[in-house]
């Protein structure tokens, strides 16, 4: 078996709780962070992978879809998958792997996007118990994807290419978060009419973002983006730690760099929007990862 490509991580770059609710979301890859195909000597089947592949021989569709014995041939032979992706972080590390398996052992794999989606969601169901299919497909196709209800539009161009010169950063917690919490306390919330209403006018500023990222339109990407952190402090205060609370405040008051959620929330990465470089780096120097793309 050969290694001829790389499995990248996903970031939900806006869409945070919108996209349960049916509205769009835009995905992206990380390809800085990433799984690869690797060959260890020892040749012992790598615990996790072979729990997965136990798994999916237990299901009729997954043993549909893959050649389940080549998968435990080659975890015999000890081939594994190494790389990058941190773990409970919200970066699709589940997804990346369910991408590098159904590359390499699909019997059944397909051209269609929203096939391929269907394919990739009933195998990483085995990791999280219910998918939406979206990580995987990020990582398989290695393109940005947007959402909006049941449809899929597969950007062909390199968007996250274009962040860093439009101001997009990533920032650590170094937290690592659990999203069902998390979901669990924003489905709670949507039975006040009040909170729904504000979640409202967060899904029509969400569409917007999307747009000024998709076409590139700067003016605009400045505005929605501080439209949703601004909003978020108020609907998504379980979602932002105590350690970056001061920080995201900070910026917002300053109107010199703009903090959202990456994807759930609650740890892992956050996202943020910088106006003034010097400013953002004073403030969160401890804080930044590095480059979105």
């Amino acid at each position: 078996m050969v290694a001829p490509r790389s499995y990248p991580a996903k970031m939900l770059l806006a869409g945070e709780y919108a996209v349960l609710l049916g509205s769009p979301g835009l995905a992206i890859p990380l390809p800085s962070y990433a799984l690869r195909w690797a060959r260890s000597n020892d040749q012992v089947p790598d615990p996790r992978l072979f729990e997965f592949a136990q798994a999916l021989a237990t299901d009729s569709p997954s043993r549909e879809l893959l050649d389940l014995d080549a998968f435990n041939a080659a975890l015999h032979e000890g081939w594994f998958l190494s790389g990058n992706i941190p773990l409970a972080y919200g970066m699709g590390s589940s997804g990346a792997v369910c991408a590098a398996v159904y590359d390499r052992f699909g019997t059944m794999k397909s051209t269609d996007p929203p096939v391929i989606r269907d394919h990739l969601r009933r195998m990483e169901a085995h990791f999280h118990g219910s998918s939406s299919g979206l990580d995987p497909l990020v990582s398989y196709l290695a393109k940005p994807v947007r959402i909006d209800g049941s449809s899929l539009e597969i950007l062909e161009f390199p968007l996250q290419k274009d962040l860093y010169p439009m101001g997009v950063r990533m920032i650590d917690s170094g937290i690592p978060r659990s999203t069902r919490p998390l979901v669990t306390w924003f489905e709670r919330q949507l039975q006040s009419p009040v909170y729904s209403d504000k979640i409202q006018t967060f899904v029509s500023i969400n569409r917007k973002l999307i747009d000024a990222l998709t076409t590139g339109n700067v003016h605009a990407l400045f505005n929605t983006w501080e439209s949703v952190s601004t909003l978020s402090l108020e609907i998504f205060p379980a979602m932002i730690p105590e350690s970056i609370l001061s920080s995201w405040r900070s910026g917002l008051q300053n109107r010199s760099y703009f903090l959202k959620l990456c994807g759930a929330g609650g740890g892992g990465l956050f996202l943020v929007l910088v106006k003034d470089e010097d400013a953002f780096k004073k403030e969160n120097g401890q804080w930044i990862k590095g480059n979105v793309g």
